[in-house]
Parts: C-alpha cells; structure tokens; sequence
C-alpha cells in the first residue's frame, strides 16, 4: 500500500494521534488493551513491536492508532497525520526545545477534537498555558499515580489495594494516558483494568516483562493472576 493509498485509507477513520518519548509505547499498550476488548482497531506504528508483529495493520476499522515522527515534524515542520484525538505521552527535552512544533500539532485540532496531556509534566502543561481560546477542542489533562515500593520498583496502583510493577510498556505514564483516552471509547474502569492485567501477561509472555503484582502489606512481590474482587 503506497502513501496516497495509506492517506485515503486514513481519510475515512476516527485518527487518534500519540506525540512524545513514550509515544511508541502508549501505541502499543492502547493496541493491546483495545483487542483484548474485543474492538476492532487498525494502526501505524514508526517501527514493528515483536509483540504485534507489524508496524502497520489496515482493515476497514472505524478508529486507526498513529505514532507521530517528531523528529521528522522537525526536519520537515509539518504534521505527518491530521488527528481527531491527540494523546501527550511524556515530552522531554528534545520537545522542549521545540515548543513551536507542539503548539503546531495542539492548534491543528479540529472543532469537536480531544487533546489529552498529562498535569506532571512541565512541559505540556506550559504549552497548554500558552494555547488559549481553543474554540470546540476539549483538553483533558490525566495524572500519573506511581507508587514506589522499598524494593525501588516502579507499581502501578490497582483496585483493591494492590499493585502492578511497570515494564517497558506499561508505565504509570502509558496507563494514565490510556486510562483517560479510553474513557472516550466507553471502556469502564472495571474492563480497563482487566486488560491492563491481561496485556502485562502477554508482554511477560513476549519477554517484555515478568508480571509482579503485590499488594499494600506485602514485603516481598508476589505473582498472581487473580486481582480483582468486586
């Protein structure tokens, strides 16, 4: 498929769009969870996760995962896609040097589109200070809840008092961000939460990680495949 092909194939679908360093695997994540929910989702990722097994996966989908190049947004200083929804995931210091190409992206959301950003991170939320009057666009900042056990291991925290470890994928970035974003897609935190546990067992799987869960009281990590006792 040539990229008049990818672009008119595009033109038709709900675009959500990822920018930042954790960008890639946000993608990935959102992929993982969206599928284990049974919902048909196409994507265009930069680079191919063994995971997935292909960077590019078109069918007739309503919504379509896209990574955006930044550093081809630089060299280029145009957007690669035109996005409904645009998703922040952790920008650094290469994005803080180019503020300007970030305002490009947050101002060429269209009336009704969503912007989703995170409240930890300095940067987006001094480009959001910045961008006002938005006229239609809803922004939709998400919160990063890390816990931090004596092991110095990164958790992210889960219902019932327990605990997910992060891994390359999973970060307490990639799961604020897909948390909120899938709010969008009427995904209920009890079904989000599910996937989550059933994607950190596929990535183990795939060598990304070994799932951990431990809960508040425990002093050594436990593993576990039953979580959740609603």
């Amino acid at each position: 498929m040539d990229t008049e092909q990818i672009k008119q194939t595009l033109l038709h679908k709900q675009r959500v769009v990822f920018i930042g360093q954790e960008a890639h695997e946000t993608c990935i994540l959102t992929i993982l969870l969206l599928k284990h929910l049974l919902r048909e989702i196409d994507y265009i990722l930069i680079s191919t996760p063994s995971i997935l097994g292909n960077h590019m996966h078109l069918t007739n989908s309503p919504v379509v995962i896209l990574e955006e190049d930044f550093k081809n947004l630089i060299t280029s200083s145009k957007l690669k896609y035109e996005h409904h929804i645009g998703v922040f995931c952790k920008l650094d210091d290469l994005y803080s040097k180019n503020l300007e190409h970030i305002e490009q992206f947050i101002r060429s959301t269209p009336k009704g589109g969503i912007l989703i950003y995170s409240e930890n991170s300095k940067i987006e939320k001094k480009v959001f200070s910045k961008i006002k009057n938005l006229p239609d666009v809803k922004c939709v900042p998400y919160t990063n809840r890390r816990s931090i056990t004596a092991t110095r291991k990164n958790f992210i925290p889960l219902p019932d008092g327990q605990r997910l470890q992060c891994n390359d994928i999973i970060t307490s970035n990639s799961v604020a961000a897909t948390k909120t974003l899938l709010k969008f897609f009427a995904i209920s935190e009890r079904d989000y939460f599910e996937a989550l546990l059933h994607s950190s067992l596929l990535l183990g799987k795939n060598n990304y990680s070994t799932l951990e869960i431990q809960t508040e009281n425990d002093t050594e990590t436990k593993k576990t495949h039953s979580i959740f006792r609603y």
